[in-house]
């Protein structure tokens, strides 16, 4: 299914057996606004059906991906005001071979690692209260936010692969809040961001990454992360996550308060670090708890049109 144009809606299918996406948000053909994605069901997608000892890789399996134009029109290359929310999101396989790339099997990618100005867009994205179980791809991936301006709030993560994550890729102004994973966490690049009153449970938590190009830089590259203010979590939090050599720009300015687990400072890949982990946030953000059954996907529907009114709020 495709949602470009305004004001359009993906609402209450179930959606399975699908190659490439289930779903994707563009503005390829022209300006894409307020796409909603809401209460669908989208779970085992099509088989792989490779042969890894002979195979050169040509597909991906995503759930929802946000496709961007390439002329570099920052208002209009994005597709802006997307709301993806109380959908369910099961049974999602492993990428098949070890030369796949790591996003070959996100769940949800919004935007794109192939134009640099993506670091300075605002998409105006929220992804909120979506379950997702039995996801396969172990320490990659669950939200891949390749654009700024992303609102993640209130997502639950349970019976996956260990280690994945709400991972911020590039872009700036991105919210992760009050989301439950229970072996999860959230990996930062770019800047002026904010993680606060999650539950990663027993994942690595949060890794702020040492780059290989400044924060406000993008197209298959690292950014560091900078000036980032988290708050509230409770798990592991690394200032200056290093995974190879080839990244040197250490992390730059975060703000850490009310830290509920391990934090590690690492010597010589951060500078500018306020350490308040003891001192309260004065956050009013909701707990994270983990998100029902019954409130995602089709069979939610009638129950959430008859019980309440959904408001969207910043």
């Amino acid at each position: 299914v495709i949602c470009g144009g305004t004001n359009n809606k993906i609402i209450g299918n179930r959606l399975t057996g699908t190659e490439q996406w289930a779903i994707k948000v563009t503005s390829e053909q022209e300006f894409g606004v307020n796409c909603e994605i809401a209460y669908n069901e989208i779970y085992r997608p099509a088989d792989w059906g490779v042969d890894c000892n002979n195979q050169t890789k040509i597909q991906f399996r995503q759930a929802i991906k946000m496709n961007t134009r390439g002329d570099g029109d920052h208002g209009s290359s994005v597709h802006q005001g997307a709301w993806v929310h109380h959908n369910y999101i099961h049974d999602w396989p492993n990428k098949p071979c070890s030369n796949w790339d790591s996003g070959d099997a996100d769940i949800i990618e919004p935007g794109e690692s192939n134009y640099d100005w993506t670091s300075s867009t605002l998409s105006g994205w929220y992804i909120e209260r979506n379950l997702i179980e039995r996801a396969l791809q172990s320490d990659n991936a669950v939200f891949d936010m390749k654009v700024g301006g992303i609102v993640a709030r209130q997502n639950t993560v349970r019976d996956s692969a260990s280690g994945m994550g709400l991972n911020i890729r590039f872009g700036s102004n991105t919210v992760v809040e009050s989301n439950w994973m229970e072996n999860g966490g959230t990996v930062v690049h770019g800047g002026n961001h904010r993680v606060a009153c999650n539950d990663f449970g027993n994942g690595p938590g949060v890794r702020l990454r040492v780059g290989d190009v400044e924060w406000n830089s993008g197209v298959n590259s690292h950014p560091r992360a900078r000036n980032v203010f988290i708050a509230s979590n409770r798990g592991r939090l690394q200032v200056g996550h290093a995974p190879d050599n080839s990244a040197t720009l250490p992390v730059q300015n975060t703000v850490i308060k009310d830290h509920s687990g391990s934090i590690t400072l690492e010597s010589g890949f951060h500078t500018g670090t306020v350490d308040n982990r003891d001192q309260p946030s004065d956050l009013n953000c909701t707990e994270a708890v983990p998100l029902k059954l019954a409130l995602v996907g089709p069979a939610a529907m009638s129950q959430a049109s008859a019980a309440f009114l959904i408001c969207r709020m910043p």
